[in-house]
């Protein structure tokens, strides 16, 4: 039963984890450094909560299983803090920065500290108390903890696929806190009803083989596991990311087949020791060893992926996918795993494991720092992965007899000569897109948010890459990004500050400053998007405009924290398929936009039908017409849509009154005119097909329809027609689901 237990703790463990992700995301804005500072701010809490668990168990008369049972409960009722508590950081760190942007960054980590020091010491404190309820019990604190991230690997999975999709964010936090509670309650109980009856049975385990190492060896052994693990998850899941195009499931899926492997190796770990046939040392060489052979595969993984996994059935894409991350991660992740539960097992105090597993987080937060910060932008994802291997291979050396040692040395120098042999070189000979297309690299910036490149295909287009995805290029598909510039700004008859979310190639914004305002800001969260602008000379060096004024941040963080107001806001963010793309596309969000909007002034956002179902078309519009009712849809010569908004002031007013304004455009009047799709009325009819997005709901984040649609590479083209034709036959009048009826028995859709 405590073995169960502790499975279904690390399924909410990692559940609060993931809301953590979320909060942090919303309330500081998608950046490195908003999740750098929750993995600080959560590690800081583990590791001070292990060492304190470890003080307080050593006293006499403290009942380990009561123990647990009440940090169970207080992690279920923290849990209900968690919304207000985001809620005040976000408005604390609006007001800091619009007082002192410079000391923000300061105020961002005491911030996290107090919202999320609590529940991280909660689960930190867990650890030690394994160790006590082990021995006091007659079980393996190894399997208890094997337990437990076996439950945290089922977590990520049920809280990506089933609990957030299905029931929403603020239901999947009172699920978490509801197993934390009811857990904590049983625990408690337990407890209990042991001290009320006879003494619980301790079964005598065998008398474990003497330890062979000293017990600073083993800090040595876990701290180097710690930051391999952690620096590994950076550079791969970097990589991994590519390979599987950014989506919100890649990250669930490369996290799960991460936990699944250092699972396994937790079970291992026991009978492996007791075995005696095995060194801790020749296990970390192994790892070490592994590492390097594997980083190759990592390297190619968006070819394999491509080859065999990606186009089929959304399940069986899901499926592959996590197959294949286990493949590439499994046997380093499972070796790796191995090593901290079988310290564990051979320093089974109290104090010795607080200690063991205070050394091992604090070295995971250096190792994901280090890589995130200076390995990835300096050396590159696959030798910070070699550095990684390194530091598991010199643990090794000095856990080992040193007649061992030379053999470690030559097997894994012989590991790192394969691994620079099979290096594809990513980076320099080619970008991982998911794809075969010959290709130059133009340019590549590994930075802790994001990898982004610049490619060229034959015939001189080129394209921006993001994490693997054609964010944006120069192609004819590209013809509308000058339109979410030119648009917005002749529906204002006198637009003089406009806000520009989003630079990719610079050719919106460009067109926004070609319509002459008096000041445009530019947001984008990488920094690297902004470095790669020269290479783009379709945007005429909008950069350097003196009027220009860029910055890196998140465009949702920008519009909470600047008191600016704008007569045009366009946007065209990351397609709603990307990571953390909800957020900029739901009604939380529009509502930011219109607070900053002057009372007369536009709005325009990007709808991309070809990376959508129709429902999930028809739910942004929804969205967006739930905030700018006197909306219009104008489609592009390329298929896709651009939504156009006005403020309440603006009702009334012709539909372009700065058309007159002598600018040069590669649309002539009525070409403009004639390309409106859909007014009020139109849109309203067709925004019945779906439902408002929330920040709650992340109806784009996890929505599963768009498979049915859309495969990967096939089928774009039909889609966009469908899409055409269900908007123009939901835009004629009468009923809503009789039209739908109708047209739906004429147009089978595409996936059928």
């Amino acid at each position: 039963m405590l073995y169960a237990v502790a499975l279904l703790g690390g399924i909410a463990g990692l559940t609060w984890e993931l809301l953590w992700m979320h909060y942090t995301a919303l309330s500081l804005g998608v950046s490195a450094r908003g999740a750098a500072l929750t993995l600080v701010a959560f590690s800081l809490g583990m590791a001070v909560g292990a060492l304190a668990s470890g003080r307080y168990l050593r006293r006499e008369g403290v009942d380990a299983v009561r123990a647990w049972g009440v940090l169970e409960v207080v992690l279920g009722l923290l849990g209900q803090t968690l919304a207000p508590g985001f809620a005040m950081l976000a408005a604390w760190d609006a007001d800091l920065f619009a007082a002192s942007p410079g000391t923000a960054g300061v105020a961002q980590v005491a911030g996290m500290l107090a919202v999320l020091a609590a529940p991280a010491a909660c689960m930190g404190a867990t650890i030690p108390v394994f160790a006590a309820v082990a021995k006091g019990r007659g079980l393996s604190i190894a399997w208890l903890y094997a337990s437990n991230v076996a439950g945290a690997a089922l977590g990520i999975v049920l809280a990506t696929f089933v609990f957030v999709p299905g029931a929403g964010v603020s239901a999947t936090v009172d699920l978490a806190s509801s197993v934390d509670l009811g857990i904590g309650l049983l625990l408690i109980m337990i407890a209990v009803r042991s001290k009320a009856g006879s003494s619980p049975t301790t079964t005598t385990a065998a008398p474990a083989p003497t330890t062979a190492f000293s017990f600073r060896t083993a800090l040595v052994l876990v701290g180097a596991t710690g930051f391999a693990t952690f620096g590994l998850e950076v550079a791969w899941f970097r990589s991994l990311r590519a390979a599987f195009q950014a989506t919100t499931e890649s990250f669930a899926l490369v996290l799960s087949a991460v936990l699944i492997a250092l699972s396994l190796g937790g079970a291992l770990a026991p009978r492996l020791r007791a075995s005696g046939r095995v060194g801790i040392g020749t296990v970390a060489a192994a790892a070490a060893v592994a590492v390097l052979i594997s980083t190759p595969l990592v390297e190619r993984m968006d070819l394999i992926a491509l080859t065999f996994v990606d186009g089929t059935e959304y399940t069986t894409m899901i499926a592959g996918r996590l197959a294949l991350a286990l493949l590439a991660l499994g046997p380093s992740m499972l070796l790796i795993g191995i090593i901290l539960p079988w310290c564990f097992e051979a320093y089974s105090s109290t104090a010795h494991t607080a200690r063991l597993y205070a050394a091992n987080t604090g070295s995971a937060v250096a190792g994901s720092l280090l890589a995130a910060w200076v390995l990835l932008p300096t050396i590159g994802f696959a030798r910070t992965a070699w550095l990684a291997a390194g530091v598991l291979a010199i643990a090794a050396v000095i856990a080992s007899a040193p007649h061992r040692r030379r053999v470690i040395a030559a097997v894994v120098v012989g590991a790192g000569v394969l691994a620079w042999l099979g290096t594809s070189d990513v980076g320099r000979l080619r970008a991982q897109i998911n794809g075969t297309v010959e290709h130059e690299v133009l340019a590549v910036r590994e930075g802790p948010d994001a990898t982004v490149s610049v490619i060229e295909h034959d015939g001189g287009t080129r394209f921006l890459v993001i994490d693997g995805f054609h964010a944006t290029g120069t192609g004819i598909g590209e013809h509308y990004m000058a339109w979410m510039g030119h648009l917005p700004m002749i529906m204002h008859p006198d637009p003089k500050r406009a806000l520009v979310i989003c630079f990719g190639t610079g050719q919106t914004a460009n067109a926004v400053r070609k319509e002459n305002p008096e000041h445009l800001d530019i947001i984008d969260v990488s920094e690297s998007v902004f470095a790669m602008a020269e290479l783009f000379p379709q945007n005429d060096g909008v950069l350097d405009d003196p009027r220009v004024e860029h910055r890196a941040m998140d465009g949702r963080a920008w519009l909470r924290r600047t008191d600016r107001q704008y007569d045009v806001i366009t946007l065209e963010p990351m397609p709603p398929t990307f990571a953390g793309s909800n957020a900029l596309y739901s009604k939380e969000f529009y509502e930011l936009v219109a607070a900053r909007l002057s009372a007369d002034g536009v709005a325009a956002q990007w709808l991309p039908f070809h990376l959508v179902d129709p429902e999930e078309s028809a739910s942004i519009t929804a969205t967006f017409l739930a905030v700018f009712p006197e909306a219009l849809l104008w489609v592009d010569r390329s298929g896709t849509g651009i939504l156009l908004g006005r403020m309440p002031a603006a009702k009334g007013r012709p539909p372009w009154p700065g058309m007159m304004r002598p600018v040069e455009r590669n649309l002539p009047p009525e070409a403009i005119a004639a390309a409106v799709y859909a007014g009020p009325q139109g849109l309203a009819e067709y925004a019945k097909l779906g439902e408002v997005i929330t920040d709650d709901n992340q109806r784009l984040s996890y929505g599963f329809g768009r498979t049915r649609w859309w495969r990967l590479g096939r089928g774009i083209e039909d889609t966009i027609r469908y899409q055409h034709q269900l908007i123009d036959a939901m835009a004629r009048p009468g009923d809503t689901d009789d039209k739908l009826a109708e047209f739906m028995a004429k147009h089978p859709h595409p996936g059928q």
